[in-house]
């Protein structure tokens, strides 16, 4: 298992941080997504032969938001 913690941008209520928990956490691979809409901040722990960081960023993205690594 792997977990990454991606900045979210574009985030602007409970409902959207709600709702890329929701998604993400239906995607095959992915146990847990748990995302901070005060700090910005989305934490996801994933099967890495099951999905990989890019695929989450890109459903992310699909949802009308921007994920990008935290420095």
């Amino acid at each position: 298992m792997t977990t990454i913690s991606l900045r979210i941008q574009g985030m602007t209520c409970g409902g959207c941080s709600s709702r890329i928990e929701r998604r993400l956490a239906s995607a095959p691979g992915v146990t847990s997504a748990k995302v901070d809409l005060a700090s910005t901040i989305g934490e996801f722990t994933f099967d890495e032969t099951k999905i990989d960081a890019a695929e989450i960023k890109r459903i992310i993205g699909v949802l009308g938001f921007v994920a990008s690594d935290v420095k």
